[in-house]
């Protein structure tokens, strides 16, 4: 057994059998303290508390609260409802709904409206493939959309694709007025058709300059030189710059010889407009004048509606010179011959793009 002084705490092991119950008198050996040590005493066990049995729960039955667990489905429950609630339940339902259908509508409207001034933009700086390819997708979820056709048609139209008259047709179908729809005849290559509804409208239309301008066109288109060039004159007055440049590039076109004084003229008043520079270069190309031709096309490079053209027919020139430099102007259009091309977008005034 170990034991310790009372006072300095040293500890000290004594045989148990040498304790007694009555206690042993120990005296410590480092400060002399003597105190008496006795047998711890073993606890005596607790007595047991008497058996008691535990009442008998009563049992349960279990269909007794079968109701109270049972769920009611939601057309039940809803049928339970006050009028008023269900019909704020329904319309909240409807509004929901409403507004989930408009939030999609929406959505799709701006990608397409994205994709529709992606090919206008993609137009106007001369990327005509890429423009192409966009239109071709939304005509094929929309084949009658006058704008998209209209667009297409002008895509085709400054390369000289006979694919741009069918499209013309079709944006003609959906023309409001005469004036807008008789031009788009004449360029879907249904003139007389195109004749007749611009002399009606020649009487009734706010811009009759516009109209003169399109039959003069038509007119020449259908070998009337005389009644064209005329018309074209009352168009001068409002649209000098239209009038003149349809009537040069009539000439350019058909009668070379004729077309002198006319391109000359014309790049005279229009030095620094890209479509009369092609033209002008296309009119020396002709005349063999391939210096000049080329010094025309080099000032009317950059980013715009023309510039397919402009590079096809720099590599044209360069391969009739036999000028290895055709190589840095391979086409990256759907320009597949090998013909100077001139720009054929302002032959007409008309027609305004649909809104």
């Amino acid at each position: 057994m170990q034991i310790r002084c009372k006072k300095c705490g040293t500890r000290y092991f004594i045989k148990d059998d040498l304790i007694t119950e009555e206690g042993i008198k120990v005296r410590c050996s480092k400060c002399g303290t003597t105190f008496i040590v006795r047998k711890k005493k073993s606890p005596s066990p607790k007595p047991k508390a008497p058996s008691q049995s535990k009442p008998k729960e009563p049992e349960i039955d279990p269909t007794a609260y079968l109701e109270l667990t049972k769920e009611e489905s939601f057309a039940e429950e809803f049928k339970k409802v006050k009028p008023s609630v269900k019909l704020l339940f329904v319309a909240s339902v409807l509004a929901i709904i409403a507004l989930l259908v408009s939030g999609y509508l929406k959505y799709t409207k701006i990608k397409v409206l994205e994709k529709s001034e992606y090919a206008a933009t993609a137009l106007k700086y001369g990327y005509i493939e890429d423009a192409i390819e966009e239109l071709k997708e939304l005509l094929s979820k929309d084949p009658d959309n006058p704008t998209y056709n209209f667009l297409l048609a002008q895509a085709y139209y400054i390369l000289d694709s006979p694919k741009a008259k069918a499209h013309f047709f079709k944006a003609a179908q959906k023309a409001e007025n005469d004036a807008l729809k008789g031009s788009l005849l004449v360029r879907a290559g249904r003139i007389s058709e195109g004749i007749a509804l611009l002399k009606n409208a020649l009487l009734l239309s706010n811009d009759s300059a516009a109209v003169s301008n399109d039959l003069g066109v038509a007119y020449l288109l259908i070998g009337n030189t005389s009644q064209g060039l005329q018309y074209l004159k009352d168009a001068s007055g409002s649209y000098p710059f239209e009038a003149l440049f349809n009537e040069a590039l009539f000439f350019l076109k058909r009668e070379i010889d004729k077309a002198d004084k006319r391109v000359e003229k014309l790049y005279s008043l229009y030095p620094g407009k890209v479509e009369v520079m092609i033209n002008t270069a296309v009119y020396y190309a002709k005349k063999k004048e391939y210096a000049k031709a080329l010094q025309l096309l080099f000032m009317a490079r950059g980013e715009h509606m023309f510039s397919v053209l402009v590079r096809h027919n720099i590599r044209v020139l360069y391969q009739k010179l036999h000028d290895e430099r055709y190589r840095a102007y391979l086409p990256k259009d759907i320009i597949k011959d090998d013909q100077l091309h001139l720009v054929n977008y302002k032959f007409l005034l008309n027609p305004k793009p649909f809104p």
